[in-house]
């Protein structure tokens, strides 16, 4: 059976909510993670900036991207496949350029 893009991202977007980040990044497909990512990405950076002004970006940089980056990165140095590499690597160019 067949799952479109669409379907495949929506469950992905969905997923990143109650599954840790780092088990999420390995359980989807590239395409649908650094969709989901940006999407998250998004509403969280709004809502910091929302309710804290530059203090709160700050914040949500300090307390939730930072570490996020770190639990990537200890991925990255362990025992990946090669889309698994793949996908990470990709990830962290856009963690780090966000």
């Amino acid at each position: 059976q067949w799952v479109t893009l669409k379907t495949q991202s929506g469950l992905c977007i969905e997923d990143y909510k109650v599954t840790p980040r780092s088990e999420w990044t390995l359980k989807w497909p590239q395409q649908s993670i650094l969709a989901g990512s940006s999407v998250y990405w998004t509403i969280e950076v709004a809502e910091a900036l929302k309710s804290g002004g530059c203090q709160g970006l700050r914040q949500y940089v300090d307390e939730t991207l930072n570490p996020q980056l770190g639990d990537i990165v200890k991925l990255v140095r362990g025992k990946l496949n090669k889309v698994q590499m793949s996908t990470l690597g990709a990830l962290v160019v856009i963690d780090v350029h966000a």
